[in-house]
């Protein structure tokens, strides 16, 4: 993503999803202890990723990587630098390669205090995409979109296009071993990707059951809209 490379024997940690956290990206790690990396994907985007990459960022790193106690100290807490990406494969053609946190800032400034900017990375089965290259997972992840795409054309059943889209991935060995695993979680994930007012509400649904934070849930949903 970043378009350099590290030793085979880098040390990479994915975060796990913990129930202390209170927001949940798709994918957030660390390389070595050098930087923290959040990810994630969009088949139409949002202005507001800038906004929720930056509460992802604090519930990660309060989780996993600084000590609490050490923030009352007079020794410098250091972190790992972050980088977040916005993986984009939707069917507009992308307009801008990032977003910033001070695009929603309601007073303009030339220096803000606070900022925070998300790479935007068009990972559509286009020709000549070479972010595609550098990886056999996101090729196959994106041909398998596009066959989804080209079947949706031919048929009025989403999960007819699913399945057979899957099913060619799988007989072609494009990311098969993977799809013949997980054949039913993608099979469902893509199916919910598709579904905008299924995902406002299981989000409600989640909020709501924040037990041991209940004005928080009630806060979420009357705060995100998610009515």
């Amino acid at each position: 993503m970043a378009d350099e490379n590290y030793p085979a024997d880098t040390d990479v940690t994915t975060f796990e999803v913990n129930e202390l956290l209170v927001r949940f990206n798709d994918i957030a790690g660390r390389i070595g202890n050098q930087l923290v990396i959040f990810f994630e994907h969009q088949s139409t985007l949002s202005g507001n990723m800038p906004l929720r990459l930056l509460s992802y960022m604090a519930d990660v790193l309060y989780l996993h990587v600084v000590n609490r106690d050490d923030l009352y100290s007079n020794t410098l807490v250091t972190i790992p630098t972050p980088k977040f990406y916005v993986l984009y494969n939707g069917k507009q053609k992308l307009k801008y390669n990032e977003m910033k946190l001070s695009d929603a800032f309601i007073l303009k400034e030339e220096h803000p205090a606070l900022e925070l900017t998300a790479k935007i990375i068009d990972i559509g089965h286009t020709k000549g995409n070479n972010i595609l290259k550098r990886s056999n997972t996101l090729q196959g992840y994106s041909l398998l979109v596009e066959e989804i795409r080209k079947n949706e054309k031919l048929t009025k059943s989403r999960d007819h296009a699913i399945v057979t889209a899957m099913d060619y991935c799988i007989k072609n060995g494009i990311i098969s071993d993977f799809l013949t695993e997980h054949y039913s979680e993608v099979r469902r994930m893509l199916r919910w990707d598709h579904d905008e007012e299924a995902e406002h509400r299981v989000i409600r649904n989640e909020a709501l059951e924040v037990n041991s934070q209940p004005f928080l849930g009630q806060y979420l949903v009357e705060r995100m809209g998610y009515k």
